[in-house]
């Protein structure tokens, strides 16, 4: 009897070493996709309301377009910038959640900056351009994205099975894609609820 027991206390200890990353841990690695998404498709949405038609002095579509592009472009530089930041600092310090602490903080300062311009001070529509622009390059320089992205071979390696894995990712896109749907309607809920 003690011959045949034993292999199905293997299987069922087996089974509870089947998933071996704790269910608060991937939450916390995939409630950061949908506040990101969430994030993005508001703020592509909310910047152009605000910076067109909700300021004192709004852009013209064409200067809002040139901006956009132009920080784009700055964007592809600053890319580069900010990978040779995270490598040496993944490098010297062997974590990224050190970058993650601090970044995450000057993210959401330079956030708040781009959707409050001081309307009393900038009394025409370059001032309000140079204001999106700056705040929108210095909120590119910081490395919170990028960061984050890091996490994923780390949480691959801590994966016991393929299946583990697919799991964890699989739940990270359905958060992030709920994030997006909610992004898309939070710019007209926003607009109705802060229009007088």
């Amino acid at each position: 009897m003690s011959k045949h027991s034993a292999p199905s206390n293997d299987q069922h200890a087996s089974s509870k070493r089947r998933y071996q990353i704790p269910y608060h841990v991937m939450l916390a690695y995939c409630l950061p996709t949908l506040i990101t998404n969430l994030y993005g498709v508001f703020e592509r949405g909310h910047n152009v309301k605000l910076y067109l038609e909700d300021v004192p002095h709004p852009l013209s579509p064409v200067q809002y377009g040139f901006i956009t592009a132009l920080i784009g472009t700055l964007g592809l530089f600053i890319d580069v910038f900010v990978s040779y930041l995270v490598d040496y600092i993944h490098t010297r310090y062997s974590s990224i959640t050190i970058v993650i602490f601090f970044a995450a903080p000057l993210a959401a300062i330079f956030d708040f900056l781009v959707y409050t311009p001081p309307v009393n001070y900038l009394r025409s529509s370059f001032g309000m351009g140079a204001w999106y622009t700056l705040f929108s390059v210095l909120r590119n320089v910081i490395p919170l994205n990028m960061s984050y992205n890091l996490l994923a071979p780390k949480i691959s390696s801590m994966c016991s099975t393929i299946e583990e894995r697919d799991r964890i990712f699989a739940l990270k896109h359905w958060f992030s894609l709920i994030g997006g749907l909610l992004g898309s309607v939070l710019p007209f809920i926003v607009s109705k609820y802060t229009t007088t």
